[in-house]
């Protein structure tokens, strides 16, 4: 069934215990998302509800959506991924979130072994897995595209842990980290409710790109933790965000560069704490002077995100989180805390 984000109520207030429900956003992804649904309908050991978002695809991807989901949220304009996150969340009830990508195609096991690990960490807001490309014929190693969300440079620049890496077993160690990836993350939906505020549970000023560290940040700063459990493994097909070779920037669209670019700083405005930044500021200016001087030279289109930046700059510092004691402490009820 197909209905529009508006259809449904704002927040579910009723949990069904033991339920993974599933997001996937979609954008023309045609191409894509009946292989992601048949590697959801092999999953092993769980009880899903399988519900796709469409950001106003033009290619069939929803009419694919239909033919092997539950359920079919259709927009008809581009909430970009936050937005359609936002609407997806709102419309499940599942007492777990899995946020997917269409180019993500599980293992039978995936969402079986994050619901083991957090069942003994109850102060985990989610866990992701060890993302791989796709396998290649021939090839004797495997190659990482993620493991375990995100590692913070001295520049305060997010990069992607052990993207590129051919795998050697180096991130076979389950365990906290800072954060994981919206691509293929599982969120317990009391953490979810727990964060959420006048931007959704996910920023809707982010649109898409980093959207999914600004709410691995918050929720940390909520006394949250953060599980990376590498028995939990996918293949993540990708686009652009899996080329590092030369000229593969031109291949990425402006839109897509645009956001990454203004929700840089928009992250920094949402999350970075004095402690945390000061130490780092010439290198943080640095990076932010040579950010400047390449839009200036060669995309002089990014320019307009300063503009864009100043204006949400009021709503980001309304926005940021209140600190709370870490959640390993005391019990991870939702409300414990009194927040």
């Amino acid at each position: 069934m197909a209905d529009t984000p508006g259809d449904r109520p704002a927040v579910i207030t009723v949990t069904d215990a033991g339920l993974v429900s599933v997001l996937i956003v979609t954008r023309d992804d045609a191409q894509h998302v009946e292989e992601c649904l048949r590697a959801l309908r092999r999953q092993e050991d769980v009880r899903l509800e399988v519900i796709g978002v469409d950001n106003a695809s033009t290619d069939g991807t929803a009419e694919r959506l239909e033919a092997g989901a539950d359920r079919v949220i259709r927009s008809d304009r581009n909430l970009g991924y936050a937005g359609g996150m936002n609407a997806g969340i709102a419309a499940t009830t599942g007492e777990f979130v899995l946020t997917m990508n269409a180019d993500i195609f599980l293992e039978p096991r995936f969402i079986t072994e994050l619901l083991a690990d957090l069942e003994v960490h109850p102060g985990a807001a989610g866990a992701g897995g060890k993302l791989l490309r796709p396998s290649v014929p021939g090839a004797s190693a495997e190659i990482i595209d993620n493991a375990g969300g995100h590692i913070l440079t001295p520049s305060y620049a997010l990069r992607e842990r052990g993207h590129g890496e051919v795998d050697t077993g180096q991130y076979n160690v389950p365990g906290d980290v800072l954060t994981i990836p919206g691509s293929a993350a599982l969120f317990r939906r009391a953490a979810l409710e727990d964060v959420r505020d006048s931007g959704g549970y996910f920023d809707q000023d982010f649109f898409a790109y980093k959207e999914d560290a600004d709410i691995c940040f918050r929720l940390r700063h909520r006394g949250w933790t953060l599980r990376y459990v590498p028995a939990a493994e996918a293949r993540h097909l990708r686009g652009w965000g899996g080329d590092r070779t030369p000229g593969s920037r031109a291949r990425v669209s402006p839109l897509a560069r645009y956001h990454s670019f203004k929700n840089r700083h928009l992250f920094i405005l949402k999350n970075a704490r004095a402690r945390e930044l000061l130490p780092r500021l010439p290198l943080v200016l640095g990076h932010e002077i040579a950010l400047l001087v390449y839009a200036i030279l060669f995309e002089r289109f990014l320019l307009s995100a300063y503009r864009e930046v100043w204006r949400l700059a009021p709503r980001m510092l309304r926005r940021r989180v209140r600190p709370v004691p870490d959640r390993r402490t005391r019990s991870a009820r939702p409300g414990s805390d009194g927040g």
